[in-house]
């Protein structure tokens, strides 16, 4: 047997924050959590919240690289992409399709710093997502455990001599000479 697989350009398909909660592992409840980009995890049906549908969420879909930069209005959600606000030590997962994490690694370093400067850089690692776990309705461990790039945000902390911030713009790309931007986020607090 002979598979083809298409050569697919690089890019990040998934932005992958903590799966929990999201509505598949909230089953039940009288909320609704999962935004418009979200990949959720439920289909419709004529039941209040979905039906499962066998597997969990891969996280926010990434509709472009780029980042608008414009934040007014309902639509800027599809125009920029996650995370917007952060902290020290937090992390995300970016899932790609058409390159390996290690080949992103490989292009951008461990570290990336803003365009702008200043005190929060990005710790990039190759990494297993996450399979989450909770004692809420759903699947438990909810999540499928797939290689990604692995992203922590770095500083300031609270014993930091400088605490200040402004807004940060990181840019990750798929080669070394920096020409093919596969991931950008602006950090806006």
């Amino acid at each position: 047997s002979y598979y083809l697989t298409p050569k697919l350009d690089p890019k990040v398909c998934y932005a992958q924050p903590n799966l929990y909660p999201d509505n598949a592992s909230l089953a039940g409840r009288d909320y609704e959590i999962d935004g418009i980009l979200w990949d959720a995890a439920q289909i419709e049906s004529d039941h209040d919240y979905g039906v499962y549908r066998g597997y969990p969420s891969k996280g926010i879909k990434v509709l472009r690289a780029t980042n608008s930069g414009n934040y007014q209005g309902e639509t800027s959600i599809t125009k920029n992409n996650f995370p917007t606000t952060g902290s020290h030590g937090l992390y995300f997962y970016l899932l790609l399709g058409g390159i390996t994490p290690e080949a992103v690694l490989a292009a951008n370093g461990r570290t990336i710093k803003s365009v702008e400067g200043g005190n929060v850089s990005l710790s990039l690692s190759v990494s297993k997502t996450t399979e989450w776990e909770h004692n809420e309705h759903g699947p438990s461990p909810y999540g499928l455990a797939q290689q990604a790039i692995k992203v922590t945000l770095v500083g300031p902390r609270y014993n930091s001599a400088d605490k200040s911030f402004r807004p940060m713009t990181f840019k990750l790309y798929a080669d070394s000479n920096k020409s093919t931007l596969i991931y950008e986020f602006k950090l806006m607090r």
